[in-house]
């Protein structure tokens, strides 16, 4: 973009780049992630002060952005402003408006398709911004379903359906509306980039291969809902697969990966059949559904009943009309007349459902439900059988490629050639495929583009993420710098090649003004063995460029005779006014002789921009050729071999670039040792090798023990540090010197989160004022022998801090032990006044969420409701207490406010059966149960039915009550 005009919100505008106020753009980058962020970052440098107001906006290529937040402004002289400004896309308008249900919605929830909740959330956009928002394409006929969305704001619940429907949001702009569009994002790029291959303008490199996460064998289940006690798993499986069989394999991947198993669970597919109201029953309490295609009472040869199940309430749930979400007990069923009567209930607002005078809360004619704890007949298994499978099939062509990463060099000449000339550049957009091939591993795919960064100021620059997953990023106002899931290609810009040029022009300044001061430096002073000048420079003008992505690969396949070139870009600075670039093809050299060393060229166009690799045995002049460029790159030895004549091998010099020695100045662009394994590699930022450093006191310290102690992009407080602050930090008062241990995103100052940066000598005790500093402290009873101790020995989280009753050396089994990570063994207790272990929000703990439970961890004092608790079968929880509190006692709206108990593996739940009960080989403890208003303390303990081979944790209830619970 030539210029960026801000418009203001009193319709009046501003140039950022203005001659008159002395002002200019130095950084504008647009940023947009796949269902994420969507941002334009400027950085503007003025003589004199600008203004900027929230509500401020610019267009970029066709969209609206927002200036939401104030600019950073620095000041650092009297005529030097520098201000950060972050306008935000439309998108972000979502954040400012809640999401909230209608009037007439009783509870938190709502059922409907998409179509309902993309209503309601065009709705309370109109509330906020009306005229400004309008629906465009979505899904239709999509699943009833019942979501609980409160205090969300109407981007949450955006990102929310589209995880819930399995699509994605795109927002399109035209005449100041934008519209929203619910549907996959993305055309296919229509050019393939293959591995090892070369057009001159770009050039595909496979930096890694995983196949570590391959799968070429999936086990694949689907939900455990509707299957009834006679189904051949618990959950359901491929059709016509027993458990051990329902798997998925690809022949093809495990001829060249081997066999490599996994497991994937479907929940959500199960059996299912969903009615329809089709007349009013007999009663307010009953309805008819005349597509009913089988008998709910009918019963077997043997009289037992077939589709419902003994000792389970069958119900129904709607999922449309008055009663949507609302779920009842089957009290009776009539085949003949196709009638459903259901058990109403009173809520605890005293509100009967369904209602026996109210029409707003009674069936209705169209209404959709669905069955739920009943046997379905086998049709409707054998349609979710169908359905899990083509599933699984998508899964297991997913899983069986390698996740690859590559490296793409590409040009901007490659990118202008798709745009055309005088057209505004939107060349790439998130969501877009680009085909990738690589023929070596099998991988032939497009992947998408997930992310992109692009510079305003230069078209057709672009940094791009290509990966084959979407991450949904929780936007707030302050955009995270969240991780992206299975990158697999980014495209990055080359260096400054003009920061480069000015350098070199201004060496051969220093060059050209040397001069003898002493008036004997020509002469006697350049010796045989040894020069004494003023300035040293070495490097001819043609050898002034650097090669890009370029690599040379000798003794290729083994063989000496053999060199594979990786093209890529030569930019040199000198050889014309302007940096001129050409594009180096890649090939390679078979036929090279044994005894023979070559120079190394690029020849390269005079008036084009390709290029090619030379190897030649003739002393070739830059120009020489009126077609070509000689450029000199290095030289390649003759096959070499050890002292025994074995293992010949060439080694390659490379001999471009430039340095200089200038007094106290060396300039160069690479220093390494002799064996080419240690280097500093100045032009690339890079330092490699097993580099060590010496400290004042002696001690030899590498590079990890540096990371430690300085930490990356660490900061340093001269006053008391306030969050956000991060471990490395470092704090210094004036007196004591302070390093952060503990990483703070926000609240308070934490004393505790700081600890002096003093490495102690722990092999002598020293006494500093208040301080002494030891590394061991031992106490000996009255026979000499040791007795207890205090130690700093060890770094793991196990290492004993404080024993008693033990040697040092026996420290780790005495009776009394504290470790580091504060876990205290003692073999015996006597307590008084009262010990309390505090209670931990749910959602505060660090309980693992998957598959919609908590699995606890090593909080176990827990206290919430409205959640599924998962209690974990690791058997170092045997012994072990936990205490689930469920806190709801006031009930201020209809739903689910009890709390869910499951253990992990799906084991029983003891400590809930009566004598009777357990004496009856027919009854089984329960595998989940549920309760509110009340706590359950649980006690680890060996689960008694095991039939694995390892110890497993199972837990009892000891304090069970009937009164408050249910089993499920």
């Amino acid at each position: 973009m030539e210029q960026i005009v801000v418009k203001h919100p009193d319709g009046t505008t501003a140039l950022l780049t203005s001659r008159a106020r002395k002002s200019g753009v130095t950084k504008a980058e647009q940023s947009i992630t796949l269902l994420g962020a969507d941002t334009v970052a400027i950085t503007v440098k003025s003589a004199t002060p600008l203004t900027f107001h929230l509500g401020d906006q610019i267009d970029v290529y066709g969209k609206t952005y927002t200036l939401n937040q104030l600019p950073g402004i620095k000041k650092t002289g009297n005529r030097n402003f520098e201000y950060t400004l972050t306008f935000e896309g439309v998108q972000y308008e979502l954040i400012d408006v809640q999401f909230l249900l209608p009037d007439d919605t009783v509870l938190d929830s709502f059922t409907g398709d998409l179509e309902d909740f993309l209503g309601i959330l065009i709705g309370n956009l109109t509330r906020v911004y009306p005229g400004k928002w309008a629906l465009g394409v979505f899904p239709t006929n999509t699943e009833y379903k019942t979501l609980t969305y409160t205090e969300k704001n109407c981007l949450e619940v955006l990102q929310d359906l589209c995880e819930q429907y399995s699509t994605e949001f795109e927002i399109t702009q035209a005449n100041g509306v934008r519209t929203l569009n619910i549907k996959t994002a993305g055309v296919n790029f229509p050019y393939t980039f293959r591995y090892g291959r070369t057009g001159g303008l770009y050039e595909l490199t496979r930096q890694n291969i995983n196949s570590k996460n391959v799968v070429t064998r999936l086990y694949v289940y689907g939900g455990s809902s509707n299957l009834g006690d006679k189904y051949r798993y618990s959950r359901l499986c491929l059709p016509g697969k027993a458990k051990n069989a329902s798997y998925i394999e690809d022949a093809a991947a495990i001829a060249t990966y081997g066999l490599k198993e996994n497991t994937k669970i479907f929940d959500d597919i199960k059996p299912e059949r969903y009615g329809e109201v089709t007349a009013a029953g007999s009663a307010y309490y009953a309805f008819k559904d005349d597509t009913m295609n089988f008998d709910l009472n009918e019963k077997d040869s043997e009289g037992n009943t077939k589709w419902l199940i003994d000792g389970v309430n069958a119900k129904v749930k709607f999922t449309t009309g008055n009663l949507a979400g609302y779920e009842f007990d089957i009290h009776k069923y009539d085949h003949a007349t196709k009638e459903i009567q259901v058990v109403p209930f009173t809520d605890e607002n005293g509100m009967k459902f369904p209602s026996e005078t109210s029409a707003a809360f009674q069936f209705g004619v169209g209404d959709k439900y669905f069955f739920t704890d009943i046997n379905l007949p086998d049709a409707y298994k054998t349609d979710a059988e169908n359905k899990l499978l083509a599933e699984g099939n998508k899964a297991i062509t997913e899983y069986s490629q390698p996740q690859v990463q590559y490296g793409l060099s590409i040009d901007e000449n490659f990118i202008r050639q798709f745009a055309g000339e005088l057209t505004v550049v939107n060349l790439f957009a998130v969501g877009d495929y680009i085909p990738v091939e690589d023929e070596d591993i099998g991988v032939n795919k497009s992947v998408r583009i997930t992310a992109f960064t692009r510079d305003l100021l230069r078209e057709y620059k672009y940094n791009i993420t290509l990966g084959d997953s979407v991450t949904k990023t929780t936007i707030t106002r302050v955009i995270e710098d969240l991780q992206k899931i299975d990158n697999v290609i980014e495209i990055n810009d080359l260096a400054d090649p003009s920061k480069s040029r000015r350098n070199w022009k201004a060496s051969q300044e220093v060059l050209a003004n040397v001069f003898d001061p002493e008036g004997h430096y020509y002469s006697e002073k350049i010796k045989p063995l040894s020069i004494e000048t003023t300035m040293l420079a070495t490097g001819a003008r043609s050898q002034q460029f650097v090669l890009r992505q370029t690599q040379f690969w000798t003794n290729y396949e083994g063989n000496p005779n053999k060199v594979r070139i990786i093209g890529g870009t030569l930019v040199h600075y000198t050889i014309d006014e302007n940096i001129k670039n050409w594009f180096l093809t890649t090939e390679t050299f078979s036929d090279l002789v044994s005894n023979m060393p070559y120079y190394i060229y690029a020849r390269c166009q005079k008036n084009g921009i390709s290029g090619n690799i030379v190897f030649d045995t003739v002393q070739r002049k830059i120009d020489s050729d009126p077609m070509y460029y000689y450029f000199l790159i290095g030289s390649l030895s003759s096959a070499l071999t050890d002292a025994d004549g074995k293992r010949p091998a060439r080694l390659i010099s490379l001999t471009y670039g430039a340095s200089t020695i200038n007094g106290r100045f060396i300039t160069t662009g690479r220093i390494q040792s002799s064996d080419g394994k240690t280097y500093f590699d100045l032009d690339g930022g890079e330092i490699g090798g097993n580099i060590k450093f010496v400290s004042s006191d002696g001690s030899v310290k590498d590079v990890s023990d540096l990371e430690e102690m300085i930490g990356d992009n660490n900061k340093v407080y001269t006053t008391q540090p306030i969050p956000p602050y991060k471990k490395g930090d470092i704090w210094v008062d004036g007196k004591t010197l302070r390093k952060c241990n503990e990483t703070r995103a926000t609240g308070d100052f934490i004393p505790s989160d700081w600890v002096e940066a003093v490495e102690y000598d722990n092999t002598v005790t020293a006494i500093n004022g208040g301080i002494v500093t030891s590394g061991t402290v031992q106490l000996a009873g009255s026979s000499g022998n040791i007795l207890a101790g205090i130690t700093g020995d060890g770094t793991a989280a196990t290492s004993v801090r404080f024993w008693a009753g033990a040697t040092k050396e026996n420290r780790a089994s005495a009776p009394f032990r504290v470790l580091q990570d504060g876990t205290v063994y003692a073999s015996k207790g006597i307590f008084s006044g009262y010990i309390q272990t505090p209670f931990v929000n749910l959602a505060d703990s660090d309980a693992i969420y998957t598959n919609g439970k908590y699995r606890l961890n090593s909080d176990l004092n827990i206290m919430g409701s409205h959640c599924s608790i998962e209690l974990p079968n690791d058997p170092k929880y045997i012994g072990t207490r936990a205490i689930i509190f469920n806190n709801c006692f006031i009930y201020t709206r209809s739903g689910d406010w009890t709390t869910h108990l499951v253990v992990q593996g799906g084991a029983y739940i003891y400590g809930t059966l009566t004598m009777e009960e357990m004496a009856s080989i027919d009854i089984r403890p329960p595998r989940e149960i549920s309760f509110a208003s009340y706590i359950f303390e649980l006690i680890g303990i060996p689960e008694p039915y095991n039939d694995t081979g390892e110890t497993k944790c199972g837990w009892l209830i000891t304090n069970y009550n009937r009164e408050v619970c249910y089993i499920l």
